[in-house]
C-alpha cells in the first residue's frame, strides 16, 4: 500500500520534457540596475533578456504627477514616461522556452520641473518579475 502511494506520487510530480529540448524556467532580466536619462527627455530602448515579455509597465514618481486645485484635491497628471513598444526578437534554439533579448522603447518628456525624478519599469515573462530603475536629470 505504502509502495503504491510513493510510485503514484512520483508519477504526479514527473516533468513533461518536449523531445531535443533542455528543460527551462522562465527568466527575465533588465540588463540594468539604473538608467540615467537627461533632462531633454526623449526615447530609448531598455534592453533584456527573457523567454518572452508578457507584460511591461511603468510607474512614475515626482513631485509633478499630480495637480492640486483650490480646494487641495489632487488629481494625476498626464505622465512624463510612457511605454511606445515592446519589440521581441524570436530566436528559436534547443531550449523549451526559448530565451531572447528584447527591449522596451519608454518615451521621456523633457524635465522642465527642476527636480530630479524617477520612475520604475517593471516587465514580466510568464510568472517572473524584474524592474529597473529610469531616473532623469533636472534642467
Amino acid at each position: 500500500m505504502v509502495l503504491a502511494v510513493a510510485v503514484a506520487g512520483s508519477v504526479a510530480c514527473e516533468k513533461t520534457i518536449i523531445p531535443n529540448k533542455i528543460w527551462d524556467e522562465p527568466k527575465i532580466n533588465f540588463l540594468e540596475e539604473v538608467i540615467t536619462v537627461a533632462a531633454e527627455g526623449g526615447e530609448l530602448t531598455v534592453a533584456l533578456n527573457s523567454t518572452g515579455v508578457d507584460n511591461a509597465n511603468v510607474v512614475a514618481y515626482g513631485k509633478d504627477s499630480w495637480e492640486t486645485d483650490e480646494e487641495g484635491n489632487k488629481t494625476p497628471k498626464e505622465d512624463w514616461i510612457e511605454i511606445v513598444k515592446i519589440i521581441d526578437e524570436y530566436d528559436p534554439e534547443t531550449r523549451a522556452l526559448a530565451q531572447w533579448q528584447s527591449g522596451i522603447v519608454v518615451r521621456v518628456k523633457p524635465n522642465d520641473t527642476g527636480a530630479q525624478r524617477s520612475a520604475t519599469l517593471y516587465a514580466r515573462s510568464f510568472t517572473v518579475k524584474d524592474h529597473v530603475t529610469i531616473t532623469q536629470r533636472a534642467e
